[in-house]
């Protein structure tokens, strides 16, 4: 009987632990999946330097996007969402970065598919990262938007965390700054990859 309860002892004492570890490791997860990137520095103008034309009758929006970062599949979807809403009222790219020394088409992963099946978006290469630094962008997923004469109205994140799909602030601002011109804030919190994340971009060295 004394074995049989020291037994179960030490098996309960196991599942304590597992227990333990398997809720530090939720948070820690958590935690790094609600923790923003560097949200950079947007121009306040369109950058004139930029290889992408800004649209005359519409507004133009950037997302700037490390090939290889998965979190940047919930921005993806998002944004299909954000051209449905508005359909008409803006035209959009979508830059994925390769860096210096990247075999040719490293950048072609799923989320170029992806962005190549979203109706007014148009991908496109941004070779040695020259246009993610023109838009003052850090993090994959980093957004911004432009008026017409090449205004900055918005700059952040349209997910609510990394690798997270849904209805979110950033979405809801920057859709109400072009369908009614104003929204509380101008700004929100971008999740993803660093864009030079140098662990993100091992595979596919040329």
């Amino acid at each position: 009987m004394r074995e049989l309860f020291q037994r179960r002892g030490f098996v309960g004492a196991l599942t304590a632990l597992w227990l333990t570890v398997v809720t530090a490791g939720t948070v820690v997860l958590w935690q790094y999946s609600m923790t923003p990137g560097d949200p950079g520095a947007p121009p306040d103008r369109w950058p004139a330097q930029a290889s992408i034309s800004l649209a005359a009758d519409a507004h133009t929006l950037v997302m700037l996007v490390h090939p290889h970062c998965s979190c940047s599949r919930a921005s993806l979807s998002e944004l299909a969402k954000v051209m449905t809403r508005l359909d008409g009222y803006a035209e959009a790219w979508v830059l994925f970065m390769r860096p210096a020394g990247f075999a040719k088409d490293w950048e072609k992963t799923d989320l170029w598919e992806r962005a190549l099946e979203i109706p007014g978006v148009t991908p496109l290469l941004d070779d040695e990262g020259r246009e993610a630094a023109l838009f003052g962008a850090r993090t994959s997923g980093q957004t911004v938007l432009f008026d017409p004469s090449g205004q900055l109205l918005f700059a952040g994140g349209i997910t609510n965390g990394r690798a997270h799909e849904g209805d979110n602030i950033g979405e809801s601002r920057l859709i109400s700054l072009v369908t009614e011109g104003r929204a509380d804030s101008d700004r929100a919190s971008v999740y993803g990859c660093d864009l030079t994340d140098s662990e993100a971009s091992t595979a596919g060295r040329g």
